[in-house]
């Protein structure tokens, strides 16, 4: 929002930060992947299933 508020409009800097906030994101989704699937393959496919189900239901999307 400051380099939105400035006097003047950096672009660049915009583009800079907008590009740092998407490989922020890109970075953390794929660490939260990682762990789910390494967790994944400790469990039995029933369980599996249950922990999709039961996540989908917390998220309010139905199973998985």
């Amino acid at each position: 929002m400051k380099l939105m508020a400035a006097p003047s409009i950096d672009r660049a800097a915009v583009e800079r930060l907008r590009a740092e906030q998407v490989d922020l994101h890109a970075r953390a989704s794929q660490r939260m992947m990682t762990a789910m699937i390494e967790a994944a393959e400790v469990l039995t496919p029933a369980q599996r299933e249950k922990l999709a189900k039961d996540m989908g239901e917390r998220h309010g999307r139905g199973a998985l």
